[in-house]
């Protein structure tokens, strides 16, 4: 398992991986921080297990661009992080991050339902200072991004 994220192709076979939203998973981060295309955050009331994974993608113009499984948790809370692609930011790019139940694999034929939280959402704001330090190289992402604190996601 990788701790950054993967482009998705485009896909053009007609067969499909369905992953459902469990509602009873309260899944939830705070404090997220961006420094140098690394994304860390605290993390609490996630599932843990064998297939248990601590996920993101990359949303750009309502299509994903970007996926990865960021971390198996050990335990229910603490934190994680994970790099980003180093990309053009714009209002049409979101960042979320989610708890999964992740079923099977791509040497995997049986195809079994994955299930996962609901998306909460990393907080990307287009900056015009390129200089900071601490941001994005080049990006125009400032130095912190928090996540909703109504849990909203």
């Amino acid at each position: 398992m990788d701790s950054g994220l993967t482009a998705v192709d485009d896909y053009t076979g007609s067969e499909w991986k369905l992953t459902l939203l469990d509602e009873t998973r309260n899944f939830s981060i705070s404090n997220a921080v961006i420094s140098n295309n690394t994304i860390t955050f605290s993390y609490s009331d996630a599932e843990t297990g064998t297939n248990e994974y601590i996920s993101a993608v990359v949303v750009d113009n309502g299509a994903i661009t970007h996926y990865g499984r960021i971390l198996q948790p050990r335990s229910t809370s603490g934190t994680a992080s994970f790099t980003i692609p180093e990309r053009n930011l714009s209002d049409t790019l979101k960042l979320y991050v989610f708890n999964e139940q992740y079923n099977g694999g791509e040497q995997d034929d049986t195809k079994l339902t994955d299930y996962a939280s609901a998306f909460e959402t990393v907080a990307l704001t287009v900056s015009s200072d390129t200089t900071a330090s601490h941001g994005c190289a080049g990006l125009g992402v400032p130095a912190t991004a928090e996540a909703p604190a109504d849990g909203d996601g």
